[in-house]
């Protein structure tokens, strides 16, 4: 359904309304199968290295038995080889963006001026009003390279669609950095820790320098998968349907059925919690 928002393809549209839909189009978008198969990956680096550092924590209190090892090794070795893989299922994402939602593209980038030989930025802060970007080091050529996989291509800037149908560029270009910064720290944490383990493996449950870091880069794939769906759902505003139906227009006009609903989600995920957190304090007495 998301990706169908993203590229709203095999449904004719008849006063907005649709109609004629052909669900084998629907489900063949190009956005699908590398937004799935990108989300996907992204949730098992969130989760190895998250499980990683819940063990790391426990050898820091001496809790180093071989079991334990064994569960960090695991969760370390998928989190490593799904951070790893994830620039590839990325890249290919940034391609069906820069085809099928250019302007999406150009925010991540904070580029405002359409070029050829468009610069890649690493860091840097947006000023959407004067169309400058502060603090960036920019790579000639490479964004154009990324995108259409030569140096000299064009890639298409915010100057190309009305000013009001920006996206908020500086939040989707920040996110996006966060996206991939907190990706290649893991990827750097993770080839950290197998080296460490190649090296000496029994001085892992020990090596307190290396169990910190595995327990501050714990939170990194959950900030990685927010970021991620910040650029992917700021980047397409001011669409809920991608030139299709604005946000401003698929809001439920009514506050009190918006406030329920809202509450209605907070107490079903609270619950959800509790529930959670009086079965895994259970299972740590067992």
């Amino acid at each position: 359904a998301n990706a169908w928002q993203q590229n709203p393809v095999g449904v004719d549209l008849l006063q907005s309304n649709p109609e004629a839909m052909n669900p084998w189009t629907v489900f063949v978008n190009p956005h699908w199968p590398v937004m799935a198969v990108h989300s996907t990956i992204a949730c098992y680096a969130a989760t190895g290295f998250a499980v990683a550092g819940v063990y790391a924590w426990g050898m820091l209190r001496g809790r180093g038995d071989p079991l334990r090892q064994k569960a960090l090794r695991i969760a370390l070795a998928m989190g490593l080889i799904a951070a790893v893989t994830m620039p590839l299922t990325g890249d290919l994402s940034a391609k069906v963006v820069a085809r099928h939602q250019p302007e999406k593209l150009a925010a991540m980038e904070a580029l405002f001026v359409t070029q050829a030989r468009a610069p890649l930025l690493i860091g840097g802060l947006p000023n959407p009003e004067e169309g400058t970007v502060c603090c960036a080091v920019a790579v000639p050529g490479l964004l154009s390279f990324l995108a259409y996989g030569r140096l000299d291509a064009e890639v298409a800037g915010l100057d190309r669609v009305p000013r009001q149908e920006w996206p908020n560029v500086p939040l989707v270009h920040i996110s996006f950095q966060l996206m991939v910064g907190a990706g290649i720290a893991m990827v750097l944490v993770g080839l950290y820790y197998a080296w460490v383990r190649w090296r000496r493996p029994e001085q892992v449950p020990r090596d307190r320098r290396l169990l910190w870091l595995l327990v501050l880069s714990s939170p990194l794939g959950y900030l990685a998968l927010e970021a991620g769906w910040i650029v992917s759902e700021t980047g397409r505003q001011p669409w809920t349907i991608w030139k299709v139906m604005l946000t401003a227009d698929a809001v439920t006009p009514s506050g009190s059925t918006m406030a329920l609903s809202m509450a209605g989600f907070t107490a079903l995920y609270a619950a959800l919690a509790a529930a959670l957190v009086l079965l895994l304090n259970r299972l740590r007495h067992e």
